[in-house]
């Protein structure tokens, strides 16, 4: 499997897109797949930083 960052980069923009939405990430409707990738990526690594913080 080919992620970057705990993202599917294989995915299709259309699953990515509904991630993204799920994360409330502004700006998804315009970005390309590439985008929304490192998008998602960026807010994969806040949630792990903030996991590690609360313990």
């Amino acid at each position: 499997m080919s992620t970057h960052g705990g993202v599917d980069a294989r995915a299709g923009k259309a699953h990515l897109s509904q991630r993204a939405r799920e994360l409330r990430i502004a700006g998804r409707s315009s970005m390309s797949k590439n985008e929304l990738v490192k998008a998602l990526e960026k807010a994969s690594r806040r949630e792990t930083a903030r996991a590690r913080r609360s313990h």
